[in-house]
């Protein structure tokens, strides 16, 4: 890569590069908020060609890539993000080297809760940037959004994917139903999140386009926009959970 902007650190991790529809895996051997240089088995190398892609690095994060230089069985990778976003990685790749170097800490991928700890970059604030019409984004002084409440909503708590503008943003579901959903962000996350329309993918229950209606410190409110068949299986799943002893919200 041309500019190393970002300190570089090695770090033993998995990856996956996605391109042409392909699931590529491979493992980072030294990462930055820059970009990524990875080592790839044969097979993996033969298949990667030099066309954008994307890569998911576990525990950072999946983000928009270029390959800048390809050698036998590895290559170098840029990141196509933004300066706020690139603040986002480097503090990700720094709250996950300290979590690996603690005793108890041997997962890979850090869990919600070590990313808390990091004080959040100083990133530009999302409505000052894009502000949202009046009638589509609403700040709410409450932790609910009655408004939505057009169906059961239960009590979960999930560890889900929010994918908005090509990043892949981790938070927890708090509270679910036909018509939206409460996430909660670590703090670097909710500095990042946009007021915009985001894909959240919620581990039982199914990947739905959504649109940002409202945030309240960590915690932000997205309302759902379904298909009918969404729409009958979400309220199935919600049923089938309220039978199995799901607490309502």
């Amino acid at each position: 890569m041309s500019e190393r902007r970002s300190p570089r650190v090695s770090i033993d991790l998995r990856v996956i590069a996605i391109q042409d529809g392909l699931e590529i895996p491979g493992k980072v051997l030294n990462l930055s908020g820059g970009g990524v240089q990875m080592a790839l088995d044969p097979i993996s190398s033969a298949a990667m060609r030099s066309g954008p892609l994307e890569l998911e690095i576990a525990g950072i994060g999946r983000y928009p890539s270029r390959i800048v230089w390809k050698a036998v069985n590895s290559l170098g990778a840029e990141f196509l993000i933004s300066d706020s976003m690139r603040q986002l990685v480097e503090h990700r790749i720094a709250a996950l080297g300290r979590s690996m170097k603690e005793p108890t800490g041997r997962s890979t991928e850090p869990p919600l809760q070590i990313l808390e700890e990091v004080e959040a970059p100083e990133l530009p604030s999302p409505s000052s940037e894009a502000p949202a019409p009046a009638s589509t984004l609403r700040i709410v002084e409450t932790d609910q959004f009655t408004d939505l409440r057009r169906s059961p909503r239960i009590k979960v708590n999930l560890g889900a994917r929010c994918f908005q503008g090509g990043y892949d943003i981790p938070c927890q579901i708090l509270d679910i139903s036909e018509g939206g959903a409460r996430m909660r962000f670590d703090s670097i996350g909710i500095a990042g999140v946009r007021d915009d329309t985001l894909n959240l993918q919620i581990p039982g229950y199914g990947q739905y386009h959504a649109d940002f209606r409202w945030r309240q410190g960590s915690d932000a409110g997205a309302e759902f926009r379904l298909t009918d068949r969404q729409r009958e299986h979400l309220s199935n799943r919600i049923r089938t959970a309220l039978r199995d002893g799901a607490v309502s919200a």
